[in-house]
């Protein structure tokens, strides 16, 4: 069966054809003769040869319902062959003139009759009706945004799987937190139901406001490579809601290699975060995966601070890896980034305070971060606190020697000795935090590319501005000297980084303090 709708040829010459009889059998009317043939006298009236007859009026009927015939016919044949576009759209502008003005030089100069008066008003009528008509979906798009914008709305076709349809609505309507969520929802059930490509087309929109997104993108196109074969799927931990000694109650976020699920653990009764590895223990290679996950939880595991996320239990349950640690009420700091609301100088130094803090404790041990950014710093909102995750990038002493020139992290967060692969020592967190700050207060990333390759050379080869920012002076030196690109040109420890932003505190205190009482 043919389609018939507004982009179908069949539906055009249909419409075309319908136009051309009602032209013609409204032009055989003696109202519309009569109009033509009045006008047609007013012309003549202007002319220098006053010899209008009633035998000049005579006007062969054939030719005018050719006239009609060669317009409308013309028009759909090139809208069946190209489509109505605004170039078409203006053309029929200067037609309609020209036609005009060879009747009123005809009936002034010749005083021959070319009645073209409705010729011209079918065209013109035909000619807007085929073009609004196959630009109503976009039209529409832009009229009833408010309508089809509603949550509801967008809930409804995901509940009906009309999945193109709540994306297309999705992209097309204004960015909300609430928007962000459905889509990340919406892309979770797509992934349950193997449904890659529109699940990657979701996912690779969504990166423009959360850049972390990007993962997601890179795991499906390495699922849906000729060959991949992975024996994983979401529901085999989520079926019976239950793993382990750990009962779930929602997933929070997944990300390339791991979903982090809300639990309760029935021992405890805490409310934990659990993070699942989502290949399984097989094979050497998978097995060599889990050890450096697991690497995460016996990292943190050595690290008793505030400002460090708390490891419960790390194990391997049905052949999976898992890691329980506290569960954070609060949100990443790349949150903000994605909302675009900009730290306030006070936050960054509280930020860096606490952050630092953690530091300090984790190079003691002989820990080095290895990927301190937004997404890695977690606003506690009961305590008030910033609390460091994601130790998986992490380096000491518990890491395999093939893994220590391994490039484990971020790019645009890494420092330049980081990305070149070389050895590397707490500095390399100093670098990565005055990165993370810089981007909290700015909005932008210092260094970006579209590929690792720009990334990189702009790490190590691009000095930052950092007039752009207009920060006090203290906090713009220790952020400029955090960024400097050779180790030993940044602050010697995490604990002197500590003490420059303990002081720029109390100055900047000291300067409000003496501006309030003047």
């Amino acid at each position: 069966m043919m389609q018939l709708g507004p982009h179908s040829k069949r539906w055009i010459w249909i419409v075309t054809g319908s136009a051309l009889l009602l032209g013609v059998g409204i032009s055989l009317l003696p109202m519309v003769m009569h109009m033509e043939s009045a006008f047609y006298r007013q012309l003549l009236a202007l002319s220098p040869q006053q010899v209008a007859t009633a035998d000049a009026l005579e006007f062969p009927r054939v030719l005018h319902l050719i006239l009609i015939t060669v317009l409308i016919g013309g028009s759909g044949w090139c809208l069946a062959r190209a489509g109505c576009t605004v170039a078409r759209l203006i053309v029929v502008v200067p037609v309609c003139s020209s036609l005009l003005m060879l009747e009123i030089l005809l009936a002034v100069m010749a005083q021959q009759w070319l009645p073209v008066l409705w010729p011209l008003l079918c065209f013109g009528v035909l000619t807007m009706i085929l073009y609004f008509w196959e630009k109503y979906p976009q039209i529409k798009q832009f009229v009833l945004p408010e309508k089809l914008c509603r949550l509801e709305t967008i809930r409804h076709y995901i509940d009906q799987e009309d999945y193109r349809t709540a994306i297309l609505i999705m992209k097309n309507c204004p960015f909300t937190d609430d928007m962000f969520e459905l889509a990340y929802e919406l892309g979770m059930e797509l992934e349950q139901k193997q449904n890659w490509i529109q699940a990657r087309n979701l996912y690779a929109w969504l990166v423009q406001f959360d850049p972390g997104i990007k993962d997601f993108v890179e795991r499906i196109d390495t699922i849906t490579q000729p060959g991949f074969v992975s024996d994983a799927t979401f529901d085999d931990i989520t079926s019976e809601h239950m793993f382990g000694q750990y009962h779930l109650l929602g997933k929070k976020a997944h990300g390339a290699t791991s979903t982090v699920y809300e639990a309760q653990d029935h021992h405890t009764h805490k409310r934990i975060a659990l993070k699942v590895l989502d290949a399984p223990l097989d094979d050497a290679t998978e097995s060599q995966e889990i050890m450096a996950f697991l690497h995460e939880a016996l990292t943190a595991s050595r690290l008793d601070h505030p400002n460090i996320v708390k490891i419960h239990d790390a194990d391997i349950h049905d052949e999976r890896a898992f890691i329980a640690m506290d569960f954070i009420t609060g949100y990443p700091m790349s949150e903000r980034l994605r909302r675009q609301k900009l730290i306030t100088v006070g936050e960054a130094l509280r930020v860096m305070i606490q952050v630092l803090d953690a530091l300090v404790l984790a190079h003691q041990k002989g820990i080095v971060h290895g990927d301190i950014k937004p997404a890695n710093i977690m606003y506690e909102q009961s305590h008030k606190q910033y609390i460091v995750t994601d130790f998986g990038a992490a380096y000491s002493d518990f890491r395999d020697k093939d893994d220590s020139r391994k490039i484990i992290g971020t790019p645009a967060y890494m420092s330049p000795e980081q990305l070149k692969g070389n050895r590397i020592d707490g500095r390399s967190d100093l670098f990565s935090l005055a990165v993370t700050i810089y981007h909290l207060l700015s909005g932008r990333q210092p260094f970006s590319g579209e590929r690792l390759s720009e990334i990189k050379q702009a790490v190590i080869g691009k000095e930052v501005e950092m007039d752009t920012l207009k920060l006090p002076s203290c906090l713009a030196t220790i952020i400029a000297k955090a960024l400097a690109k050779k180790p030993y040109q940044r602050y010697a420890d995490a604990s002197q980084m500590l003490r420059a932003v303990h002081q720029c505190e109390e100055r900047i205190k000291k300067t409000s303090a003496a501006t309030t009482q003047d």
